[in-house]
């Protein structure tokens, strides 16, 4: 499966209104791993560009007093890619089908304490399509 090399921009928010900073990645984001910490209540936000059929993969494994730290996939208008799912409860892999081609934000807001995360992202081709058979004639 071919993977496509994309641009993630990771926009850190801080606790002071209206100061953020963004900082480039490392381009391909197969095999991208990215360590950091996030305060309680705090979130930071990763922007991709993805393709209608894409396969976008994301693994958040947290360390702290709480675990409380969970992924959201969001559109360009913001709206949860994932609908409900995302209110049942924290979300810490996704392993999703692109709907169509824009640019997406993936968000990891903390709990009611600070932890430590390792992210892994990988963004696939989607598969081929199987070719058409044609039925043999005896």
């Amino acid at each position: 499966m071919k993977v496509l090399i994309i641009l993630i921009v990771l926009v850190c928010f801080s606790a002071a209104p209206g100061l953020s900073q963004e900082e480039l990645l490392p381009e391909g984001a197969y095999g991208t791993t990215i360590h950091g910490g996030i305060e309680a209540r705090e979130r930071k936000d990763f922007y991709f560009d993805g393709d209608e059929g894409q396969i976008f993969k994301a693994s958040l494994l947290t360390r702290g007093v709480e675990k409380g730290a969970t992924l959201q996939l969001l559109d360009s208008l913001g709206t949860s890619v994932l609908g409900d799912l995302a209110k049942v409860g924290n979300i810490d892999a996704l392993n999703f089908v692109i709907p169509k081609k824009e640019r997406y934000q993936l968000r990891i807001s903390a709990g009611e304490t600070a932890c430590s995360y390792v992210l892994e992202v990988t963004l696939d081709d989607a598969p081929p399509e199987p070719a058409p058979t044609t039925p043999k004639v005896r």
